[in-house]
């Protein structure tokens, strides 16, 4: 069946099989002894399901107990004067397996109900390895709604994470993912205040896939505003998709809030967003995820 989407946004399948033999009972029509057969095949499949969910139910607890996790950093840039303003963090589960992947990592935790753990060891680790950063620039961290909106979101060692990497809140960007997630706008901003408060800066990511993200800058009022892909990809062959960039830069203008193009795949795409007014990009034709620290591409810089 489809299982979400892979990194390049197709559509991901995983397929299982089973058999079965058709008996050459002669007292049992044909038909009858086919879709016995077929049963017995779908119950075989349903089997092996269960024991993939088991393991992979020990092998993400291991993962999490273990700490078996890698962040990547991908730069985004500062367009106007060929700079790099900050990185986001991207985590990766263990190299070489099924659960490498984070949209694997993250489905997998949500079936076994572990994903507030495996939200917050990924804030712990990306923070925990981002010793060294530059403190002018900004750390951007893919954080769930449900996490952000409790007051416990600073506890299980993220503070202290932060305090041994030379960090400041100020320096860290929670980005909010699964905006659809957030049932009460007005609970979840006021559950906002005290990380501000902190120091703590708000981005919403994914901004144009939908009418939740919207509402999300109306209500959250965020500091960074993350334009989806899908609004990048091609922008400079579409003048509607141009157009609905300049309604972003002057929502965020009104707001407060920088614009922060992703996908950028191609130089023809970032000629059009710096002429559209956007200032900052992230995405392919400037770097790819790396371990360390990462530079821009000799061709963007």
């Amino acid at each position: 069946g489809l299982l979400g989407d892979n990194a390049n946004g197709r559509p991901r399948i995983e397929c299982s099989a089973g058999w079965a033999m058709v008996s050459e009972a002669p007292a049992a029509r044909f038909e009858r002894r086919l879709h016995q057969a077929i049963r017995e095949a779908r119950g075989m499949t349903l089997r092996q399901a269960d024991t993939l969910l088991g393991t992979r139910g020990a092998e993400v607890r291991s993962i999490l107990s273990g700490g078996r996790l890698t962040t990547q950093y991908q730069p985004i840039v500062d367009m106007e004067q060929g700079t790099i303003m900050g990185y986001e963090a991207l985590t990766r589960g263990p190299a070489n397996t099924d659960l490498e992947r984070p949209d694997a990592l993250f489905a997998s935790c949500q079936e076994e109900h572990l994903l507030d753990e495996l939200d917050r060891l990924c804030r712990c680790e990306a923070v925990r390895n981002a010793r060294g950063l530059d403190p002018r620039k900004k750390l951007f961290l893919n954080s769930l709604p449900e996490s952000l909106g409790r007051p416990g979101f600073t506890a299980g060692g993220f503070l202290e994470a932060i305090q041994a990497s030379s960090l400041h809140p100020r320096n860290l960007v929670l980005e909010i993912t699964e905006r659809t997630s957030i049932e009460d706008f007005e609970a979840f901003a006021r559950a906002l205040g005290p990380l501000r408060r902190q120091g703590f800066l708000v981005a919403i990511d994914d901004v144009g896939t939908g009418y939740s993200s919207l509402q999300t800058i109306t209500e959250i009022h965020p500091d960074f505003i993350k334009v989806d892909l899908s609004l990048v990809k091609n922008i400079h062959r579409s003048l509607l998709k141009q157009e609905l960039m300049h309604s972003l830069l002057q929502a965020g203008a009104r707001i407060g809030a920088q614009v922060i193009a992703e996908g950028i795949e191609t130089e023809e795409e970032e000629r059009a967003l710096r002429r559209c007014g956007v200032r900052y990009g992230q995405g392919y034709f400037f770097a790819r995820p790396a371990p360390p620290f990462t530079g821009l591409r000799t061709a963007a810089r």
